[in-house]
């Protein structure tokens, strides 16, 4: 299948290029997925990805993998052999466009809230590890991601009890929110501020409104933004 890569430039969003536990390349892989992401998803094999990073195929698989842990991207077996990659989460500056080049506008990149995100559940169980073999392995190794994600903050013992409580959309839920509501919280200066985990499940705070109001003209700003791809 030929590859459609109309290239003009390259736009990365405020949440991947200040994400710390992404690496430059990793980040520039998500770019180079998202410029692919058509309709119908993102083809390109391995091979491809590598000659356009100048690295190597195994190397793509390594990004790849660590991409979708993060929920980041979704990845899709047809046919056995076919693989599509979709954007997992879609930020406010990329709803309803074809490419990211095609739009002029600069994400402004201090003291705003997070933007609103398009959820898409981020579990893909159409590429679970098939060394897994239990549900319970499953949510383990699901829980292990959003407690990462969270900064492992609590008691883990009980967090996990509060996890594996919650059905498995609230348990996608959470984990779609998790990244959003911490980020809200260090751009905010209140990171000691952040409930144990087993507190944010608990109570279920993937439901409320995020707690802090940052910058309201910057918010609006971004309100009056996102009205325009709604």
């Amino acid at each position: 299948m030929e590859i459609n890569h109309k290239f003009t430039g390259v736009w990365i969003p405020k949440e991947i290029w200040l994400n710390e536990s992404l690496a430059p390349l990793e980040k520039l892989l998500w770019a180079e997925l998202y410029s692919l992401d058509g309709n119908d998803g993102c083809y390109a094999g391995n091979e491809y990805l590598a000659k356009i990073l100048d690295c190597s195929p195994r190397r793509i698989q390594q990004m790849l993998s660590k991409l979708r842990d993060m929920y980041l991207i979704k990845i899709e077996i047809k046919n056995q052999n076919q693989r599509i990659i979709r954007m997992a989460i879609q930020f406010v500056g990329t709803k309803n466009i074809s490419s990211p080049h095609e739009i002029n506008f600069i994400p402004p990149m201090k003291n705003i809230s997070p933007p609103p995100t398009k959820y898409i559940s981020p579990i893909d169980t159409s590429i679970i590890d098939t060394n897994i073999n239990t549900n319970e392995e499953v949510t383990k190794r699901d829980f292990e991601i959003v407690w990462k994600l969270y900064g492992r903050i609590g008691n883990k013992v009980s967090s996990y009890k509060s996890f594996i409580r919650l059905s498995k959309k609230d348990q996608d839920s959470a984990a779609a929110h998790v990244p959003i509501y911490i980020k809200h919280h260090l751009d905010a200066n209140k990171k000691a501020f952040i409930p144990h985990f087993s507190t944010y499940l608990n109570q279920r705070r993937w439901e409320d409104q995020l707690p802090y109001q940052l910058d309201k003209k910057q918010d609006d700003k971004w309100s009056q933004f996102g009205q325009k791809f709604l």
